[in-house]
């Protein structure tokens, strides 16, 4: 298995091909479609490239990129509005990315606009922060045609026509960190309110916290027919722990096996990954441990160690 590792100090591949690109960039956000890896750095540049063990080079990175890799990550196109926080890239070829202030965003040939219907989304005066601060697009999926976008503190908004009409899904005051699609209208969410689901693209939910030692969640993925969440007592991380339920229904089982009994802080946003055709699994702690499952979290095994401040992760998918 082989892991891409979003960091303060670039981005890491680890696993059966090791490899490290853009030393001295902060690479803010990451997602991976496909062949392609899109990645946000120093919150300023959108840039793509195929990560994988044999591809061939898309281009050159530029300044920060390490001179003697031979698939350097290629910049896209640059922003330089509200920063950049979250990227997207649906199945249908849309790329999408989520800036602080909860702007939208779009690629379009080499240039990123503004999704200006986002901008007059419902609920959106009621959008805040508890510091007191505006708004953030935390993060951005989509299944089944549908985009999903979690804002924090704004709920989950989507969209079933391409960014144009936009309906708010999960109350506001449910403070959402992260939301994740799957195939066939799989959707789910963590919450301060605990995990959510859906099977309908996101347009209902459903909370679930049975099992749970707290109700604070901050990363989500799928894996397979089973949704990884992890959870804590609060936004400082208390007793912090990684937890698996069925998607079907059911309650949440703490997963144990190979992790420690406490996260040193939050699993936040961006730091779990699954594969829904295979159950394959991903995790990156706050201390740049990188830990994998085969089994939809079961069993956890350390693949990594020693990374810097970790930003995010991803599988990559055979």
């Amino acid at each position: 298995m082989d892991v891409l590792v979003a960091t303060s100090d670039g981005l890491y591949r680890v696993g059966d091909h090791p490899r490290r690109w853009l030393t001295g960039r902060d690479v803010t956000a990451l997602h991976v479609r496909g062949r392609d890896a899109w990645v946000v750095v120093d919150g300023r540049r959108l840039v793509r490239f195929d990560p994988t063990p044999l591809a061939p080079p898309h281009g050159d990175a530029g300044e920060g990129s390490d001179a003697d890799d031979d698939a350097e990550p290629l910049t896209v196109a640059g922003w330089w509005g509200p920063a950049l926080q979250c990227v997207h890239a649906t199945a249908e070829g849309d790329v999408l990315a989520g800036t602080a202030e909860a702007r939208l965003v779009r690629l379009d040939g080499d240039e990123l606009h503004a999704l200006t219907p986002f901008d007059g989304a419902p609920g959106r005066d009621g959008w805040y922060t508890p510091w007191g601060g505006p708004p953030d697009v935390r993060a951005i999926t989509s299944t089944d045609g549908a985009w999903l976008v979690a804002v924090h503190v704004g709920g989950i908004l989507r969209s079933d026509d391409g960014g144009t009409a936009w309906r708010q899904t999960i109350d506001v005051d449910d403070d959402v960190h992260e939301v994740r699609g799957g195939p066939g209208g799989v959707a789910v969410a963590a919450a301060s309110a605990g995990l959510a689901t859906s099977s309908d693209g996101g347009a209902t939910w459903s909370w679930r916290t049975e099992g749970l030692h707290a109700t604070y969640c901050r990363a989500v993925a799928v894996a397979g027919d089973t949704a990884l969440v992890s959870a804590s007592t609060g936004p400082n991380g208390g007793h912090a722990a990684l937890y698996r339920a069925p998607l079907a229904g059911g309650s949440l089982e703490r997963c144990v096996e190979g992790l420690p009994e406490w996260f040193d802080d939050n699993v936040d946003t961006g730091w779990v990954d699954g594969d829904p055709a295979t159950g394959a699994a991903a995790l990156v702690t706050p201390r740049g441990r990188v830990l994998a499952s085969d089994d939809a979290g079961r069993t956890w095994n350390e693949v990594a160690a020693g990374l810097p401040p970790p930003r995010g992760l991803a599988l990559l998918r055979s």
